[in-house]
């Protein structure tokens, strides 16, 4: 293979390993946050709040009724 040729096949096997970490962080990271969420939700019990308006609630509504 070419230096040239070479360089190029390089280039892109690491621009590839890169885009690889930045997808695995991206689950890591984003799947922490979601679940964090998911768990605030919980708590502020704000799932029971919006049944309680029916099934739609504003913020406005879902503060009141805590």
């Amino acid at each position: 293979m070419a230096p040239a040729a070479e360089a190029v096949d390089r280039s892109t096997t690491a621009q590839a390993v890169l885009d690889a970490q930045l997808e695995l962080w991206h689950y890591h990271t984003f799947g922490y946050v979601k679940s964090m969420a998911l768990k605030s939700a919980l708590d502020l019990r704000i799932a029971d709040a919006i049944h309680h308006h029916g099934g739609a609630a504003t913020l406005s509504q879902i503060l009141r009724s805590h």
